[in-house]
């Protein structure tokens, strides 16, 4: 994939960016780099702060930011690139308050546009309902984007788990096995 006039490495599936420049991993294996900074927008605290954990537990990111609806995450996202940081990682739950995951995810993209910032930051989006043509349209014009469907269960430690296994093939060399 050439972004920015630069060939840069991506998943051939979804077009997920890969960075690697990103910080070594704390658990020192070798050719393998944590995600530095990842900010997850979800309105459940119990599921947002199960992901966050897993996140950080077991070495994908090495910082993980937190946000109750869209207008807190566009906010976070502000902030952090204004301070010449970066997101390697959003992760946005479709349904929230105030502002919901594809609006936040839009402006997203214009923050990006907007700042200059050279990369598109990947999109997770989290989501219960079925993945229609229009949602996969969606997920087409805000690439790198994809999405892990919440799922039935009521346990976020489920939800972790299931993010975990997109991320292992989103993200290969970045995600310890299991």
């Amino acid at each position: 994939m050439v972004q920015g006039g630069q060939e840069v490495p991506h998943c051939s599936i979804c077009g997920l960016v890969l960075d690697d420049d990103e910080a070594p991993s704390e658990t020192g294996t070798p050719g393998r780099a944590a995600l530095a900074y990842v900010l997850i927008a979800e309105d459940s605290p119990l599921i947002c702060n199960a992901v966050a954990d897993m996140l950080e537990s077991q070495h994908i990111a090495m910082e993980v930011g937190r946000a109750a609806n869209g207008v807190e995450f566009v906010s976070q996202a502000t902030a952090r690139f204004r301070q010449q940081g970066k997101l390697s990682l959003a992760i946005l739950d479709v349904e929230m308050p105030i502002m919901n995951g594809v609006q936040a995810a839009r402006s997203l993209r214009d923050l990006e546009r907007q700042l200059h910032v050279p990369r598109k930051t990947p999109v997770l989006f989290f989501t219960s309902r079925k993945i229609d043509e229009r949602f996969k349209q969606i997920l087409q014009q805000l690439q790198p984007s994809s999405f892990v469907n919440k799922g039935t269960s009521t346990d976020p430690e489920h939800l972790a788990q299931r993010v975990r296994k997109v991320l292992s093939v989103l993200l290969p060399g970045k995600v310890p096995a299991a």
